[in-house]
């Protein structure tokens, strides 16, 4: 037996013994289940620490022997102080690319750690507008949940559909069950390899179990500075309404890359997205909105309710008490249930079904 082969049976071995499997979670490593391991759940991981919780699992396990040193490896290239306290994820479906940046406190600017080629990506530029259209979202998300036991390895749990999805949605279930995972196999999700799942999945556990509850994931149609953002408008000047909601999403990427830090964004009454209360101009109105009003129209004077982490739906989340919007980024994303009214911990197959 190879040296190396030892010395990584040999720290498994270990890990199993400090760490036991907890009967609970003795499925079939086939079964799909979502694993949600901390104090929302009420599960089993509870009152764990989230890392402890998550190397119960196999493949986390695999994940962190075979990864871990060459994340520290790129940390000190980036010059980025490790662990993480925080990640966040843009993603651009036209040049196929995820990037993971970081950094290393909340009162820094997030770095670049690295892009991601993404190796499967069903449907075409435009967001996800209803179940089964196999379309990837687009918009402003979280990384909610961490699945150990994916049929695509490992995968990681995207808060779709946020309330402008279901405002402007064109049926009542938009679908979801949306992910990002390995497999390079996908219908409506997103598919790196698995060498790349694992590096991203244990940096994801490393930043949740130091305090951020919910990653940001914001997903664009392609990358939008203004060269690009006018030949992609060119290109579908005859959507009106894809362009609007395009020109929506613009602003928080012009604030991201002029200060590497995420601006604050809401959803107003329409189900449009308003970033750092700066309304882009006027134009035709978006797919599926439900009231009928312009873009660029001021928000309602009617208070939006809010939403528990439980999955009790009572309206949108809010950042603030007398917020007429849903407020989806302000100093982190809402800690909501991604599905209102379903148990977190449904058996759910990533791209299949009900996306």
């Amino acid at each position: 037996m190879a040296e190396g082969t030892s010395i990584r049976s040999l720290a498994l071995a270990l890990v199993s013994v400090l760490i036991p499997l907890s009967a609970a979670h003795s499925q079939a490593p086939g079964a799909d289940v979502i694993a949600f391991s901390d104090s929302l759940s009420g599960g089993p991981g509870a009152s764990a620490p989230f890392t402890l919780t998550q190397l119960q699992y196999e493949r986390v396990k695999e994940a962190r022997l075979q990864m871990r040193y060459g994340i520290k490896k790129l940390f000190r290239e980036r010059g980025v102080s490790y662990p993480a306290v925080e990640a966040y994820v843009r993603i651009f479906k036209r040049e196929r690319q995820l990037e993971l940046w970081v950094r290393p406190s909340v009162n820094d600017a997030y770095t670049l750690l690295r892009t991601y080629d993404i190796c499967a990506l069903s449907g075409e530029l435009g967001p996800k507008r209803k179940q089964g259209d196999g379309q990837v979202p687009e918009g402003f998300y979280s990384i909610d949940n961490f699945n150990p036991y994916s049929d695509y390895h490992l995968s990681l749990h995207i808060n779709y559909p946020n309330r402008s999805d279901e405002l402007m949605g064109k049926q009542p279930d938009p679908g979801g069950n949306i992910f990002i995972h390995g497999g390079c196999n996908s219908i409506g999700c997103l598919a790196l390899t698995d060498e790349g799942i694992k590096e991203l999945y244990w940096i994801a556990v490393e930043t949740r179990a130091n305090g951020q509850k919910k990653i940001p994931v914001d997903i664009f149609p392609a990358r939008l500075g203004d060269t690009d953002f006018n030949n992609l408008t060119k290109a579908f000047s005859g959507n009106g309404s894809l362009v609007a909601f395009w020109r929506s999403l613009k602003p928080a990427y012009d604030y991201f890359e002029a200060n590497h830090r995420l601006p604050r964004v809401r959803i107003d009454n329409s189900g449009r997205y308003v970033v750092n209360d700066v309304v882009p101009p006027s134009g035709p109105a978006p797919l599926g909105n439900p009231l009928g009003r312009p873009l660029g129209s001021p928000v309602g004077a009617a208070p939006a309710t809010t939403e528990s982490a439980t999955g009790a739906k009572g309206g949108a989340p809010s950042l603030t008490p007398n917020s007429t919007a849903s407020a989806i980024r302000g100093t982190g994303r809402a800690a909501v249930n991604p599905r209102p009214g379903k148990p977190l911990g449904k058996q759910v197959t990533p791209g299949a079904g009900n996306n």
